[in-house]
C-alpha cells in the first residue's frame, strides 16, 4: 500500500498563467486552484488562446524594479500561501484580498513579506 502523501498523487499541477504588468502579458506557471479567486486582485489570469505574451519572464528582475511584490495571505484554519502581485494592482490588492476566498476558505490576514532590522 503506497502512502499518498510520499508519491507526489495528491500534488496539484502548475498551469499557464499570465501576470499583466504595464499593460503587457508576462507568462507565469501558478497552480490555479490558488488563484481562481485572488487573481483578480493581484493581477493574475489563466492565459487564453487569444493573449500574446512577452518571450521572458524574470521574477528576480521584476522585484528588484518593483514591478511585481510578494503577499502572504493565510486563511481562516492557519495556512500561509505566497500569491505574486503586480505592482501596479498593490494598492487595491491588499484591500480587497481580505475579501477573497483562497483554497475555498475564507482569507483571514493579509501581509506584505518582509525583514525588519532594529539599529
Amino acid at each position: 500500500m503506497a502512502i499518498s502523501f510520499l508519491s507526489g498523487s495528491a500534488k496539484d499541477k502548475k498551469i499557464l498563467h499570465k501576470v499583466v504588468i504595464d499593460n503587457k502579458n508576462y507568462p507565469y506557471y501558478a497552480v490555479a486552484r490558488i488563484y481562481a479567486d485572488t487573481g483578480t486582485a493581484v493581477g493574475v489570469s489563466v492565459v487564453k488562446d487569444s493573449d500574446s505574451l512577452e518571450n521572458t519572464f524574470s521574477i528576480r528582475q521584476m522585484l528588484a524594479a518593483g514591478k511585481i511584490r510578494f503577499v502572504k495571505v493565510s486563511d481562516t484554519d492557519g495556512n500561509v500561501f505566497r500569491l505574486i502581485c503586480s505592482g501596479d494592482n498593490l494598492s487595491t490588492a491588499m484591500g480587497n484580498l481580505k475579501k477573497k476566498k483562497i483554497d475555498g476558505k475564507n482569507i483571514n490576514t493579509v501581509w506584505l513579506p518582509g525583514r525588519v532590522t532594529f539599529n
